[in-house]
């Protein structure tokens, strides 16, 4: 296209050509969209490999167990201790997600 033709038909910018720095975005913009997700998929990753290794630890147990008594305590004792890492893994969630929250809107 010529310049005389551009001048009398303006392109119409689109999204793709808007490039704005990332000061242009409120602070919450960018600790919903990349700080929050990090923290929790971090926090999340590092629970998640806490309990496979309790996992792991109970299977041990379970293979040195001497009968049947034995192997329903420590597998009671395993389900009632994952019950209380899950909820204060809620908390810690929670947590997290409430710190971002607010430094973001500070």
């Amino acid at each position: 296209m010529t310049p005389d033709k551009q001048a009398a038909h303006p392109r119409h910018p689109t999204a793709g050509d808007m490039q704005l720095p990332l000061e242009a975005f409120p602070l919450w913009v960018k600790a919903s969209t990349f700080d929050l997700p990090v923290a929790l998929g971090t926090e999340v990753l590092h629970f998640m490999a806490r309990r496979l290794e309790a996992q792991a630890s109970l299977w041990q147990d379970l293979g040195r167990c001497r009968g049947l008594p034995e192997a329903v305590e420590r597998q009671t004792a395993f389900a009632q201790q994952a019950v209380t890492d899950y909820t204060q893994e809620f908390t810690t969630l929670i947590r997290k997600a409430e710190d971002k929250v607010v430094r973001a809107e500070h």
